[in-house]
C-alpha cells in the first residue's frame, strides 16, 4: 500500500472513537496539537504515540530486559495525572526487589511517538529536528541482588524530579511544535 493510502487508511481509523488500542482509550491531550501538526503535514503521519511516563518496574535479574512487559511488575499505583504532565505515582514503604532478586528500575520516559515518514529525506529531517529539541530516554536503577538499595524517601525524591523532568518535557514537546510549525509554513 502507498503512503497516501497509509495515512488515509489510519487517520481515517484515529476519527473513530473505539479506534485507539491504548489502555487509556484515547490520544494524550497534552500533545494534541503535536500530533495534528504531524498528522497535517503531508510527508507523515502519527502510529502511535505517549506524551511521557513515569514508573517503578522490579525486572528479573538474569535478563534485565528493560522492555519486556511479561517480566516486569510495575510497582507504582496508578497516579493521579499533573496537568502540565507528570504524576504523583505511590510507592510503598516495604517495597523488595523479590525473593529471586532482580533489579528495581525508576523509568522516566519521555514522549515517544511513531512516525509513518514518506521518504527517508523526511524521515531524517523529522528525526534531527527532534534530536535538536532535546529528546532522548533515561531511567535509573534502584536497586538489585534481592534488596532496594535507597529508601522511600529517595523514590519520593525521583519522582519529585521526575515529575520537573515531564515539565521540561512538556516544555520541548511544545519546542518541536513550534518547530514544526515554522517548517511547515516554508
Amino acid at each position: 500500500m502507498d503512503f497516501e493510502r497509509r495515512k488515509a487508511k489510519t487517520l481515517a481509523s484515529l476519527a473513530a472513537p473505539w479506534s485507539d488500542k491504548s489502555p487509556k482509550g484515547s490520544i494524550d491531550a497534552p500533545i494534541a496539537s503535536l500530533l495534528s501538526v504531524i498528522n497535517l503535514h503531508p510527508s507523515f503521519f502519527t502510529t502511535s504515540s505517549c506524551s511521557g511516563r513515569i514508573s517503578v518496574l522490579r525486572q528479573p535479574c538474569e535478563r534485565h530486559n528493560y522492555d519486556s512487559k511479561e517480566e516486569n511488575k510495575i510497582l507504582t499505583k496508578k497516579s493521579k495525572k499533573k496537568a502540565g504532565g507528570g504524576a504523583f505515582p505511590t510507592f510503598g514503604e516495604n517495597e523488595t526487589v523479590g525473593e529471586e532478586g532482580g533489579i528495581l528500575v525508576f523509568r522516566f520516559e519521555p514522549l515517544i511517538i511513531a512516525v509513518d515518514c514518506k521518504d527517508v529525506a523526511s524521515a531524517q529531517e523529522l528525526v534531527s529536528t527532534a534530536i535538536a529539541c532535546g529528546f532522548r530516554e533515561s531511567e535509573v536503577p534502584l536497586g538489585q541482588i534481592g534488596l532496594i538499595m535507597v529508601t522511600p524517601e529517595y523514590v519520593r525524591y525521583l519522582i519529585t524530579v521526575a515529575n520537573e523532568k515531564m515539565e521540561a518535557n512538556r516544555q520541548r514537546t511544545d519546542g518541536f511544535l513550534h518547530v514544526l510549525q515554522e517548517k511547515i509554513q516554508k
